[in-house]
């Protein structure tokens, strides 16, 4: 049900706004927000709310890439996650020093 989710997320934005920028954007704020949630599910939410979180949300891309796969797989899929975040850390700083 995760890789579903996920997918869904990156075709939708792949179809509708049709740049590579956007789809750089999305996957780091995709992990960026499971995590913030994995953080509330850990710290402060109660059995019941634990539960569903648990349930319906994964910790971390890398979890639902190692969750899905296994041995060359993960390795090829991991290290085009770290190429993405590399792509989107160029981008902010490409932003960032394009505004001074």
């Amino acid at each position: 049900m995760d890789i579903i989710i996920i997918m869904a997320l990156i075709g939708f934005v792949v179809f509708f706004f049709k740049r590579f920028v956007n789809v750089i954007y999305l996957i780091p704020a995709i992990d960026i927000f499971l995590r913030i949630i994995t953080v509330i599910k850990t710290t402060i939410a109660d059995a019941e709310t634990y539960a569903f979180l648990n349930k319906w949300f994964p910790a971390n891309i890398p979890s639902v890439i190692d969750k899905y796969t296994g041995g060359v797989v993960y390795n090829i899929l991991f290290f085009v996650y770290i190429i993405i975040y590399v792509i989107f850390e160029y981008y902010l700083i490409r932003q960032i020093f394009s505004k001074k």
